[in-house]
């Protein structure tokens, strides 16, 4: 029991002054606040709290968080598998018969329990759906790059070039680009447009020029949308071309809206065709700028805020001023926030960009090898192949090399996502689409 300044216990049921238990400590609002965030790490079971602090404290690895325990060594029927069915589809009754791993892409970890985060870019009522499209924003060294790697990444590692391609445009000159390109699922990845007006408005014509052709597409099938389109090819098998999903990466986007007013139309009409046509914007920048107020912002329902600094870009994107809060190291912690709701889930964003050693059971097996050990054998009574003779002369013990990174041809060390992208293309997929040609070269004097 309590009164407005003294707190009491129940003694035998019964209200009693002698139940006097403490005069409680008032505190005010803004102490209340910076007290709970301090505690928010701290859980009843010792075990959770150890397990969360370690969680924080180390580089998440995304190859771990799919299951893949090379990153220069990827089965992609294996990782691809669980999206070949394409885009979920309602039957008859109304219900979703696959396509629950559909634009369903891990990024990193909760550093409070240990457990995947992911953006599920599926419509809402499709299983755990978040909506389409997503705005980041972080200051500089918050781990934005780092973020779109990691997403770009993880959506390779999801979905075949038949199902998703990725194009990305980044405003500025960055690594992002450079670092994904060679995917094949990558149609466009242009860096430093900032410096050729040129470039921006073959953007915007590409883009246009995509939806147009996705239109065309669907009303030649006779269909409304891409994913009835999808399962006419795929569960129908009619002779249709695959019309990939496109996953719109667009860095530093407020400084191309306010140096390029059509960069923001095409934006605009991207944002609303997105549904029918199989289009996903992610749109990142260091603040969100007023030229997102209203429009596009309309048809972004989900939210990343990696660090900030001052109140508004926290507020604008999150509702709360959070993010100003989270730490600097390692990059990459974030704070996602979908649609309406207003619990907020924290994240550490998976690491894609460590030196690439391979692992060891390919050293051990060679080294195996190469002192003639041989696999025990099981020993029939019927008849079997002849037994493997050891060598002759004294075995020696082999000693297995230690791991190392493997270095380029440019005479760096090769990262985690060169050894995946140089793994997916040696599967010599068929290329897909570009989105278009590539610049002429200077003509000779």
């Amino acid at each position: 029991m309590t009164t407005e300044f003294t707190l009491h216990v129940k003694r035998d049921g019964a209200y009693d002054e002698e139940g006097f238990f403490a005069l409680p400590d008032t505190l005010d609002t803004a102490s209340a606040v910076a007290f709970a965030r301090k505690m928010a790490r701290y859980h009843a079971d010792s075990r959770v709290t150890q397990s969360s602090t370690a969680a924080a404290s180390k580089v998440v690895d995304l190859y771990e968080i799919l299951g893949h325990a090379d990153p220069g060594d990827i089965d992609v029927e294996e990782a691809w598998a669980a999206t070949r069915l394409g885009p979920p589809l309602q039957d008859d009754e109304g219900e979703l018969q696959w396509g629950r791993e559909w634009m369903r892409f891990p990024i990193g970890i909760d550093p409070r329990n240990g457990q995947p985060v992911a953006l599920d870019l599926k419509e809402t009522h499709e299983f755990e759906g978040m909506g389409h499209h997503v705005v980041v924003v972080g200051t500089t060294g918050s781990g934005k790059s780092v973020f779109l790697t990691a997403l770009i990444t993880s959506a390779c590692l999801t979905h075949s070039p038949d199902s998703l391609k990725v194009a990305v445009f980044d405003f500025k000159g960055s690594a992002l680009a450079h670092l994904v390109a060679g995917f094949p699922h990558c149609v466009a990845a242009m860096s430093n447009l900032r410096n050729d007006r040129l470039w921006i408005v073959r953007m915007e014509d590409v883009l246009y020029g995509e939806m147009e052709r996705r239109k065309s597409w669907l009303d030649r099938a006779g269909v409304s949308d891409i994913a009835e389109y999808e399962y006419l090819r795929i569960h129908k098998k009619e002779k249709l071309r695959p019309m990939p999903h496109l996953l719109l990466i667009v860095d530093e986007f407020t400084q191309m809206f306010a140096e390029h007013d059509g960069a923001k139309a095409v934006m605009d009409e991207v944002g609303r065709q997105g549904r029918s046509q199989g289009l996903r914007l992610v749109m990142g920048s260091q603040r969100l700028g007023h030229q997102m107020q209203g429009g596009i912002m309309s048809n972004i329902p989900v939210r990343v805020a990696l660090r900030t600094v001052g109140d508004t870009d926290s507020h604008e994107v999150l509702g709360s001023d959070e993010a100003n809060h989270l730490p600097k190291k390692p990059a990459g912690a974030g704070l996602l926030k979908v649609g309406a709701n207003k619990n907020l889930t924290r994240f550490q964003t998976a690491f894609v960009l460590k030196s690439y050693v391979p692992p060891q059971r390919a050293a051990a097996a060679a080294a195996r090898q190469e002192a003639g050990y041989l696999e025990p054998q099981e020993f029939q009574a019927v008849g079997m192949p002849a037994l493997q003779m050891a060598r002759d002369g004294e075995g020696e013990q082999t000693k297995i090399p230690e791991p190392r990174a493997i270095i380029g041809a440019d005479g760096r060390t090769v990262k985690q996502v060169q050894a995946t992208v140089d793994c997916l293309n040696r599967l010599n997929l068929p290329p897909l689409q570009a989105m278009w040609l590539p610049p002429l070269q200077p003509v000779p004097c």
